[in-house]
């Protein structure tokens, strides 16, 4: 008879029921699961009552499903492995339209967010407007959409994670050439496109750059000047994309990105003393408190119409002067804004607190002197940037701020050019 469920225990020197010492779960006591058998003269009788016991039955049945699950790989575990997959799957597939979305609004320079942040709403914005149209045609994404509990990656918290995300796992590359009609200088800029990046050291990004600017027909020896931001692998004097680049042109002057160099130039003004540290809370606070809320984010647009509130980034120096602009010409709507907010009986105390809370922030002569005065310095400098970019400015609040910067730079941007070629 062929007792394979058997095993022999040489420091024991005894005989198991393999199978019943792993599947069965009963308490009640069984020698050949427990303690084993050394009876070696009764061992035939033995095996032959346990063999046909119930509990050995149950034990051996076990047995045989778990050995028949092991072979077919369809074990509990490897089901559940499984399912993990097919999540894992899912959620990669839905993150990759969520992207797809956010790298086209960015690359297309298209503002995200609407006047509310609700799915199938009118006015909620080019994001979810887009989401919306792609689930009418995907299953999964509309699947996603129908879903009342879990994340749905949609906020506009999620969007500034997956936009800094892409920052560093890819280069743009914009071009800046000069075009000459009737002895007239005109200078344009084009964005390229996108470069995926896998090696960020300054060899890696000079051969990804090098080998766009060829599948373009681009030619290097034409390049007069080139602008990266602050990183070392860019500007690095010795291994530097710079460096490298003008080692294959040495007319291809480097300048540093003038919007870089100040944005960290405000960044770290804006860190360096705690007064601004406080102020830029604040404003920062008052768009978080606003915008969480569809309520309050109406009651606000209620009050202030020439401006929407808006967030600061971190990269963008001039999304500062945005995020003060509501603030700077319409305080006061926006302060009776939140004093209606902090008036709603209908509303929690917590919501309450914060909105009387930033009204007094708002009231303090100390958040209105910042306020004029960070207003006026981040005006001033964007005008500038703006001028430097070529972009069109209003001349009578140009001349009357900056007297006449303009005149002065394009006649310097012009020579410049003029002495390169």
């Amino acid at each position: 008879m062929n007792r394979s469920w058997l095993i022999y225990s040489k420091s024991k020197d005894s005989i198991y029921c393999f199978v019943c010492k792993i599947f069965d779960l009963s308490s009640k006591f069984t020698a050949l699961k427990e303690v084993g058998c050394q009876d070696w003269k009764h061992l035939s009788k033995v095996l032959e009552e346990h063999e046909v016991s119930d509990r050995h039955k149950k034990a051996y049945l076990s047995w045989a499903e778990a050995r028949r699950r092991l072979r077919s790989n369809s074990t509990i575990a490897q089901q559940i492995d499984g399912l993990i997959k097919e999540e894992k799957l899912r959620w990669r597939n839905i993150l990759e339209r969520i992207l797809e979305v956010i790298q086209y609004l960015a690359a297309h320079n298209l503002p995200f967010q609407g006047s509310n942040e609700k799915l199938h709403s009118p006015n909620n914005g080019n994001f979810l407007g887009l989401i919306e149209l792609i689930a009418k045609f995907d299953p999964l994404l509309k699947d996603h959409l129908r879903q009342q509990k879990g994340p749905h990656y949609l906020s506009y918290q999620i969007q500034n994670q997956f936009i800094a995300i892409l920052s560093k796992q890819q280069m743009s590359v914009v071009l800046r050439y000069v075009n000459l009609e009737d002895s007239n200088v005109k200078i344009c800029e084009s964005f390229l496109g996108f470069l995926p990046v896998e090696d960020k050291t300054g060899e890696g990004l000079n051969e990804k750059l090098l080998e766009f600017l060829r599948m373009l027909s681009i030619n290097l020896n034409d390049a007069r000047g080139q602008a990266y931001d602050n990183g070392s692998n860019m500007k690095g004097k010795i291994k530097g994309v710079q460096k490298r680049i003008l080692n294959l042109n040495s007319r291809a002057i480097y300048n540093p990105c003038f919007s870089h160099n100040t944005n960290l130039v405000i960044g770290d003004a804006e860190k360096s003393i705690a007064a601004f540290i406080t102020f830029f809370g604040i404003v920062q606070k008052l768009y978080k408190f606003c915008s969480s809320s569809t309520n309050r984010w109406d009651v606000i647009s209620r009050h202030v119409k020439k401006f929407s509130l808006k967030s600061h980034s971190e990269t963008r120096w001039e999304s500062r002067l945005e995020s003060l602009k509501p603030l700077r010409y319409e305080i006061t709507n926006v302060r009776d804004a939140l004093s209606e907010i902090s008036e709603n009986q209908d509303l929690e105390n917590l919501a309450r607190f914060e909105a009387s809370s930033l009204v007094s922030h708002l009231e303090k002569f100390e958040f209105l002197v910042m306020l004029a005065v960070w207003y006026e310095i981040l005006n001033r400098l964007n005008i500038v940037s703006k001028i430097a970019q070529g972009c069109d400015v209003d001349v009578g609040v140009a001349s009357e701020l900056l007297d006449n910067t303009e005149i002065y730079l394009k006649a310097y941007q012009k020579k410049r050019i003029q002495n390169r070629y």
